[in-house]
């Protein structure tokens, strides 16, 4: 599971392998199920969409050099219009909860 932010060779090699996207459209309408179905289109055949059992992942944000959970009210939902604020103010990230087959064409 990463826990850093990934720079130089290792985000060169998150790029080479189709595994970044830096910008994607989001709809303010989506809510949490929604968001978290439209992301996981982003990399179909990393996160399992394109087979059959979908790779469990979460919204991660970075803090410093850190990657770290998103941390939300309690109730609260992270739907489309709380992930643009977050966004707001610096990237977020998907970070697979399981190991990824890194063996895998992507």
């Amino acid at each position: 599971m990463w826990y850093t932010v990934p720079r130089g060779k290792v985000k060169v090699d998150l790029i080479e392998k189709n595994l970044c996207v830096d910008a994607w459209a989001v709809d303010k309408s989506w809510s949490a199920e929604d968001l978290k179905s439209e992301a996981a289109k982003l990399f179909p055949k990393v996160l399992g969409i394109d087979s059959p059992e979908l790779i469990p992942f979460e919204f991660v944000r970075s803090v410093g050099t850190a990657i770290v959970p998103i941390t939300l009210h309690q109730g609260q939902a992270l739907d489309s219009k709380v992930l643009r604020h977050i966004s707001g103010s610096g990237p977020v990230y998907l970070r697979a909860l399981q190991d990824l087959d890194q063996d895998e064409e992507v």
